[in-house]
């Protein structure tokens, strides 16, 4: 498609312009373009901010959301500018900008003498492709499992910054075999494994809620006797240069699907102590809890009793218009603003049919 070739063209230009000019430079330029994003992009910040307010609502107030959802459009602008980046990162720089925290729970699965390899687990969280990059050039090169993107030509382009570096990626929905000959091989494989997962997923508690995430990579994990290792990236909010890798300690190998579960538990428990710990690294605008049994419909509650009431008889509404009206939650949570402007610009940023009722 011509718009697919345009589209590659702009963005090599794009990429040849922010690896011309100094990296500190890009930075400022990205989360200008991050913050217009955020301003602009109406449909992914409501997603967004219907899923902080029904996860967090109870310990951010409604001002911090926005500041929250702000900074996570910034760091995913720094972020691309840093896949642009890649074919001029070099070992030393990943020295000077990543720090790795917990080594130690790789050093059996590494190296010529290694017996095994191991399956990393990740998320949509911090810069999650920079930090297949720092791997390659720490010299244990990733398979990676990634969607395909539906533009053909931004897709191999991507995929040829993602393989820049010795890194290699295997599509999903192709062959499973492909993976297990990977690991036959010891060469590490990743994914990401923190969205929805469909109604046949696993589902455990996400923030108090019940979420759906795919097994595949737990039951790889039994048939191949492989272990699994939770990874994380950490912008540092200080430095937005600097990352912090975290590396936790190696899951179990199930050794039946019943073991399974439980293992999908802990790594959700895992996730929500990243996500509370950094709430602007997460990406929020994926419907996460999109299949799960347990609905809920949000009432943002602003002071005024009439408001309140009518947006309580609709929620009423549409729960006796469900199906399963047992399994839908409504939470009311109060928002105050401390000046009107904010107020103004918080029902500008939350352009919905009604502005007081999120429903998830």
């Amino acid at each position: 498609m011509a718009g697919d070739r345009i589209l590659v063209i702009l963005v090599k230009i794009i990429g040849l312009f922010f690896r011309t000019i100094p990296f500190s430079w890009g930075m400022k330029i990205a989360s200008v373009i991050g913050t217009v994003l955020f301003w602009v992009d109406a449909k992914r910040k409501y997603i967004g901010f219907a899923n902080m307010t029904q996860a967090l609502g109870d310990s951010l107030d409604v001002e911090k959301r926005f500041y929250y959802l702000k900074r996570l459009y910034q760091n995913l602008a720094i972020s691309f500018i840093e896949v642009l980046r890649f074919p001029e990162l070099t070992a030393a720089e990943v020295a000077e900008r990543i720090n790795f925290q917990g080594t130690e729970q790789m050093n059996p699965f590494i190296g010529p003498e290694r017996e095994k390899t191991f399956i990393v687990l990740t998320a949509h969280y911090g810069n999650w492709e920079l930090m297949n990059q720092a791997f390659a050039l720490c010299g244990i090169a990733l398979n990676v499992m990634v969607r395909n993107q539906k533009m053909t030509g931004l897709n191999e382009l991507l995929n040829e910054y993602r393989q820049w570096h010795g890194s290699r990626i295997i599509s999903k929905g192709m062959s499973v075999r492909e993976v297990f000959s990977c690991l036959g091989k010891k060469e590490p494989v990743g994914m990401l494994i923190d969205q929805d997962g469909g109604k046949k997923g696993i589902f455990s508690p996400l923030f108090g809620r019940l979420a759906s995430t795919k097994s595949g990579a737990f039951v790889i994990s039994m048939k191949t006797r492989t272990p699994l290792i939770p990874l994380f990236i950490i912008r540092d909010p200080n430095k937005k240069d600097r990352h912090l890798i975290y590396i936790e300690k190696p899951f179990s190998i199930p050794a039946t699907e019943a073991e399974i579960a439980p293992m999908v538990h802990q790594y959700s428990k895992i996730l929500e102590r990243y996500v509370r710990k950094a709430p602007d690294q997460w990406l929020w605008l994926h419907h996460r809890w999109k299949s799960s049994p347990m609905q809920k419909i949000v009432v943002l509650e602003d002071g005024k009793k009439g408001h309140t009431k009518q947006s309580l008889a609709v929620a009423g509404l549409i729960v006796e218009a469900r199906k399963q009206p047992e399994k839908i939650e409504i939470q009311t949570l109060s928002i105050r603003f401390k000046t009107r402007f904010k107020r103004t610009a918080a029902s500008v940023l939350l352009t919905t049919p009604s502005n007081s009722l999120v429903w998830r």
